[in-house]
């Protein structure tokens, strides 16, 4: 399960990196939680970046102030019919810099952080709604799919967020693509680009969101 993770980059940072605007007044996170207003571009408005809930309420759930599914199991996504509707027209990139994972140490859970080596911004595969906030306006809601972990995060935890390659981004979003294709996206990210490394328990609690929470206690995996 990914229940934290961080979106650092500024909006012109992820305009250079997505090629369009950041379109939504954009807060940084290092420490992004379920429920918070995040970037993600949609299948149906892929030419600009917006902000959306972390937390996909189903249709027969809609409380505001429930959380939601705030993970989605690719196997689930292909094979659960209630999950039917999102796999073939709700497609979206949840926008991201890196995520947590904790580690039972028998001493208690250590956290880690795990990124990109070369530090850019990338994307999750996600799924998204719409639904009515406490003022009656109508937002987009999303939820991370995950996956098998690769051999680094497989040290920390038994799933990961789908990650895209800079490639597979458009080809996510085209939700006309024959459904097999799709399913072959949904794969753990090849683990040579990657790197993890022990942060600060500061990361446990959410009121913490600052770049403190990313530092690295020199402990890498």
């Amino acid at each position: 399960m990914c229940g934290r993770f961080s979106i650092h980059s500024t909006a012109d940072e992820l305009t250079g990196r997505f090629n369009m605007p950041v379109t939504d007044k954009y807060k940084l996170h290092y420490n992004a939680t379920p429920g918070q207003q995040l970037p993600l571009i949609l299948n149906e408005r892929d030419n600009e970046i917006i902000l959306g809930k972390w937390g996909l309420l189903p249709v027969w759930k809609q409380d505001v102030k429930d959380t939601g599914l705030i993970n989605t199991r690719a196997d689930s996504l292909v094979s659960k019919p209630m999950f039917k509707r999102y796999f073939q027209s709700k497609h979206c990139l949840i926008l991201a810099n890196g995520f947590f994972e904790w580690l039972d140490t028998g001493r208690g859970k250590q956290p880690y952080y795990i990124t990109f080596k070369n530090k850019e911004p990338f994307a999750f595969a996600g799924i998204w709604d719409l639904y009515k906030d406490t003022e009656g306006v109508t937002r987009p809601m999303f939820s991370i799919i995950t996956t098998e972990p690769n051999k680094l995060v497989s040290k920390i935890h038994n799933r990961m967020p789908v990650i895209l390659q800079k490639e597979q981004e458009k080809y996510w979003l085209d939700i006309s693509r024959f459904t097999d294709s799709l399913k072959k996206l949904l794969i753990p990210y090849p683990d040579s680009e990657m790197e993890v490394y022990e942060v600060s328990k500061l990361v446990n609690s959410p009121i913490n969101d600052t770049n403190d929470v990313i530092e690295s206690n020199r402990i890498k995996i």
